[in-house]
């Protein structure tokens, strides 16, 4: 714009409508505006539908209706679809889609894409359906994401029942999407599970979401670990959000100590996901199986806090590992986190020490070499 403005180039209607459209916000959208008018360049209708979307509410929108009938322009599909984008009263929006109807005598797919926007953006199923109305009225089928919709937006598993008859209704076919919210809003595993097989039985294929949803629904952590083999058959590696998903399971009578042997056997084992073992444990009152996982993983967060928490409990049960074997590659690390972490500096520094000299090269031995630097620092 400011190169036509130097080479003497006059802008013209379409060249400020498009700088309105453009602008960052309604201010500098009303800046051009009024530019445009000091130039003496007479605004179109499609400046003022840029307005009125710039401006975002009914408040805004009149003015720029006004305006639009004081200077004799006609409103067309492209400002109604304008006014419904700042609507938000749904009984409003009926009466645009009248107006829209009478003067254009069809609707776009631009419009329906405003409606469904609006059933997108409700903040509840009742206000979803409101909008719906409108759609109705405009003549729109409604379409297989907008019945998803209404069943994600569901507050109650009846509630999200009820929007599934639509889809017989219509003899509409639902989408791995649909199920997902389906099995989302299932009142336990028995039920979510079903939903699984409907929708192998519509050929339908599962993705990963359908079993990370199923595995929030999973009782414990034998269902749970099924799912995550099914998922992999399926060819959905599991990544962090499935094994803390997983983690946050019961574990009942498995030991940490054989949930950690499958942990360690599998290709990608993020350290993160043992925080919702330890969590898990200690939820169910488990504590020695939330030190088992925080001897192999003490750096953790969960872990630390176990250990500060329960210094006489930690204690205890690292010493006994190392009563057990001298060399244990984890307990004197973990005895020296913890009292590195209670500044009781000899004893972390005896510990601490011992773990570097068993420590392999990698990630480890850094994070030591810096712990006891701290150490040293903390002497002078």
């Amino acid at each position: 714009f400011n190169e036509m403005v130097a080479v003497k180039v006059a802008p013209d209607a379409s060249h400020y409508t498009a700088l309105i459209s453009k602008s960052p916000d309604y201010e500098t959208s009303i800046k051009w505006y009024e530019q445009m008018l000091s130039e003496k360049v007479k605004p179109t209708t499609g400046t003022y539908n840029c307005l009125i979307t710039r401006g975002g509410t009914v408040e805004t929108a009149a003015i720029w209706l006004n305006q639009m009938k004081a200077e004799d322009l006609r409103p067309n599909a492209g400002t109604y679809n304008a006014l419904l984008v700042a609507e938000s009263d749904p009984n409003q929006a009926k009466k645009l889609i009248r107006r829209l109807k009478s003067s254009t005598g069809s609707l776009s797919g631009a419009t329906f894409n405003v409606l469904a926007s609006k059933v997108y953006q409700s903040v509840d199923n009742a206000e979803a359906l409101r909008w719906l109305e409108v759609i109705d009225l405009a003549g729109f089928g409604l379409s297989v994401q907008l019945i998803t919709t209404l069943i994600s937006k569901s507050k109650t598993y009846d509630e999200a029942l009820k929007y599934w008859g639509l889809f017989k209704k219509r003899d509409q076919e639902p989408t791995t999407v649909t199920f997902n919210a389906l099995i989302n809003k299932a009142p336990d595993f028995e039920v979510a599970s079903k939903w699984l097989v409907e929708l192998h039985q519509r050929k339908i294929f599962p993705d990963s979401v359908t079993y990370k949803m199923l595995l929030s629904k999973a009782p414990d952590f034998e269902n749970g670990l099924g799912l995550v083999e099914k998922m992999r058959r399926r060819g959905f590696e599991p990544d962090l959000d499935v094994y803390q998903r997983l983690f946050s399971k019961n574990f009942k009578e498995l030991s940490a100590a054989k949930v950690l042997e499958w942990f360690h056997a599998q290709p990608y084992h993020p350290a993160k996901a043992i925080e919702s073992a330890i969590s898990q444990c200690r939820k169910s009152g488990d504590i020695l199986g939330a030190l088992r996982f925080s001897l192999d993983y003490p750096h953790l967060e969960s872990a630390r806090k176990l250990m500060k928490e329960m210094p006489v409990e930690a204690t205890e049960f690292f010493n006994a590992q190392l009563s057990a074997n001298a060399e244990h590659p984890n307990a004197d690390y973990a005895l020296g986190l913890m009292y590195f972490d209670a500044e009781q500096v000899a004893e972390a520094k005896t510990h601490l020490e011992r773990a570097l000299v068993l420590a392999r090269r990698g990630r480890r031995r850094y994070q030591l070499q810096i712990l006891l630097e701290k150490l040293s620092n903390a002497k002078k």
